[in-house]
């Protein structure tokens, strides 16, 4: 169902019917209420921010910015910006690239959970939906994505996603964070 940007996601499309959450999808543009909602999630998630960038909180234009940025040549149609809105509120912000690196790949750029939702199964829901997203919306045969070693258990959630190293480290520095970009893959596809 879709209604002014925002899409419900029916329970059956979930790989586990038994959750017991409602999903709605709100795909962001630059509006300044659109803006607003993805700010309030990063204001949600000051320790992810303190360990990938240092900050001890949260810029006024967090959001804006990640909404705008891009890989150097990549045009902006090829990006999408989503909020994920459970029963219990908003509950994720996450976007990615559309046929990036190369065709039929989707490149997940952030998904971000605000602490106070993490540990309830959340993000595994949330991957379900995206996962079908690419699949379905995308024709996506896999998906990548980078993280930043230093932030966290992250690298042990994609693992559990399905996710796998797929290239080279690379070192990764913000001020006085050094660390690395770890390169992960998931095939949408099993032959």
């Amino acid at each position: 169902m879709m209604t002014m940007g925002v899409v419900v996601v029916p329970r059956h499309f979930l790989k586990n019917n038994s959750m017991d959450s409602l999903f709605a999808l709100h795909l962001l543009d630059s509006h300044p209420e659109d803006v607003d909602l993805a700010q309030k999630i990063f204001e949600d998630s000051l320790v992810f921010l303190n360990r990938i960038e240092g900050h001890t909180s949260v810029p006024d234009n967090v959001a804006s910015e990640c909404m705008e940025s891009l890989p150097q040549g990549v045009s902006a149609d090829k990006k999408r910006t989503f909020v994920l809105i459970s029963e219990k509120g908003v509950s994720a912000y996450y976007e990615y690239l559309v046929d990036f690196p190369e065709s039929e790949i989707c490149y997940l750029g952030l998904l971000l959970i605000p602490e106070k939702f993490q540990r309830q199964g959340l993000g595994r829901q949330a991957m379900s939906i995206i996962e079908r997203q690419f699949r379905i919306v995308h024709k996506a045969r896999k998906i990548k994505l980078a993280y930043v070693a230093c932030n966290g258990t992250v690298g042990e959630f994609w693992e559990k996603m399905g996710f796998t190293e797929c290239a080279p480290r690379q070192p990764y520095e913000h001020g006085d964070i050094h660390s690395e970009y770890v390169f992960m893959e998931k095939n949408l596809y099993h032959n």
